[in-house]
């Protein structure tokens, strides 16, 4: 989630250099005015998506102990990866246990290589 919002601020990012450039260029006094209120609007909507990105940078402490947890669960017993309620932390231990994806074959189910 916090990689789909950075997009969304490197997008902005650019909308902001679009509307500065359009402003430097143009004499057009009710193009600027129109470009003002944009550039205004975009900087609310950055700054609003780095308050939701500071917010969830940091995993509150059940969040922590819930994975915590899981973690050791899985650690103990890597089959118990398919019980995790946490969607992300499922593929991060994925991952941590088998390096990539799952590879799925019907004949013979799930295989790591």
């Amino acid at each position: 989630m916090i990689v789909d919002k950075k997009k969304a601020l490197g997008q902005i990012e650019k909308q902001l250099t679009s509307v500065r450039q359009i402003m430097v260029k143009t004499e057009n006094t009710n193009l600027i005015e129109d470009m003002e209120k944009e550039w205004e609007l975009l900087r609310i909507e950055k700054e609003k998506i780095k308050e939701e990105i500071k917010s969830k940078e940091f995993m509150s402490e059940q969040e922590l102990q819930e994975c915590l947890v899981q973690a050791k669960a899985i650690y103990l017993s890597p089959k118990k990866v398919r019980e995790l309620s946490n969607n992300e932390l499922r593929k991060q231990m994925v991952h941590v246990l088998f390096g990539d994806k799952l590879l799925y074959e019907k004949e013979n189910g799930f295989r790591t290589a």
